[in-house]
């Protein structure tokens, strides 16, 4: 049902004007807007920022008896323990014809663990297929980081920690998936697709966009290109155009979570290698990378060299780049947009 309240003339907007179009100021109309124009878009934010937000409140009750139980599940070789939710499952369990898509989680996820369940859930609903969302180690509840892994992300390597999570699918008996990651998310997405035909995974597509390991940054310099993020990432959290997220976020800006685990792991580069042992270890994998036009994190112009390079030297697989004008890095908080994208990415067959 339709509300009409200001919250749903963005969203009436949104849905009429969904292809993505060149923005005027890259830095100042974020995402978080969807699309809307800046002074419009901040108009009806007052509106509904000076309002009950009860069409939200009520939305996300309704959610939350759709979304599916945190599960915990423990590696069989690694015994580490992860928390995960199964989005669109079979009622029989039978995955053996079904393909199964993987999302992967970024760097600095949400303080406020509803975002992230939000964001899961509107993503499971657009792309319609069994999903798994993974909680990475040492976030929420999932266990702690082991040493090993710990030792691994300061030489800038995730394969020991997406070997847990390759290790509790096959455990599952998924054959075949989708592997989906935003900004670190990226990374973890492309090493699990490095890896996964060592459990006998094959991976039929992997979308990645917003790396930040498309080439290899100083300290100093990507944690500069993080914080020129700040603005647009503090304006997404805060004054977020979907009434749900508008109603239930409660966000507590600190220092970000993995910041001396995962964080050594972002600015030495790789991402290239574990996309290209993709690419050689999965024969019939679809390969998609995505850039935001406008980011700092992950340069356009890197992405798009990334994209040519590795596009030339694998030209038996399917490839795609996909740019979006004038987005900065925070486009991944917007849940709608995203999860539209994502959807594109895995249903459409062109290369």
């Amino acid at each position: 049902m339709r509300h009409h309240t200001a919250a749903a003339e963005i969203y009436d907007h949104w849905h009429e004007n969904s292809n993505i179009v060149q923005l005027r100021h890259p830095m100042a109309e974020f995402n978080a807007r969807e699309g809307m124009d800046l002074d419009r878009y901040l108009e009806y934010s007052n509106k509904i920022g000076k309002g009950s937000n009860a069409d939200g409140i009520i939305r996300w009750a309704d959610i939350l008896n759709e979304v599916p139980a945190i599960e915990n599940y423990a590696s069989a070789h690694h015994g580490q323990r992860l928390r995960l939710q199964r989005f669109n499952w079979p009622a029989d369990g039978d995955l053996s014809t079904q393909t199964v898509s993987i999302v992967n989680t970024p760097f600095s996820v949400s303080l406020d663990w509803n975002q992230v369940l939000y964001a899961h859930y509107v993503l499971a609903k657009s792309i319609n297929q069994p999903m798994i969302a993974f909680e990475n180690p040492g976030y929420g509840g999932s266990d702690s980081l082991s040493i090993a892994q710990r030792t691994a992300l300061w030489r800038g390597e995730f394969k020991p920690v997406t070997d847990t999570m390759s290790d509790i699918i096959q455990s599952m008996g998924v054959k075949s998936v989708n592997a989906i990651g935003y900004s670190m998310g990226a990374d973890l997405a492309a090493s699990f697709a490095a890896n996964a035909n060592k459990y006998h995974i094959n991976v039929e597509r992997l979308f990645v966009m917003e790396s930040p390991r498309v080439v290899p940054q100083s300290v100093g310099k990507l944690a500069l290109n993080f914080w020129r993020e700040t603005p647009n990432l503090k304006f997404a959290w805060t004054h977020p155009a979907d009434p749900v997220l508008r109603s239930i976020v409660k966000l507590d800006f600190g220092l970000p979570k993995g910041l001396t685990t995962y964080g050594p792991a972002l600015y030495k580069g790789g991402f290239e290698q574990d996309v290209c042992q993709a690419l050689e270890t999965q024969p019939d994998m679809a390969l998609i990378i995505g850039a935001s036009g406008a980011s700092k994190v992950s340069p356009k112009h890197a992405t798009t060299l990334l994209y040519r390079r590795i596009s030339s030297s694998y030209p038996q697989h399917s490839s795609r780049l996909i740019i979006m004008p004038g987005e900065t890095h925070s486009y991944g908080d917007s849940v709608q947009r995203y999860s539209h994208l994502v959807k594109m990415a895995l249903t459409d067959n062109r290369s």
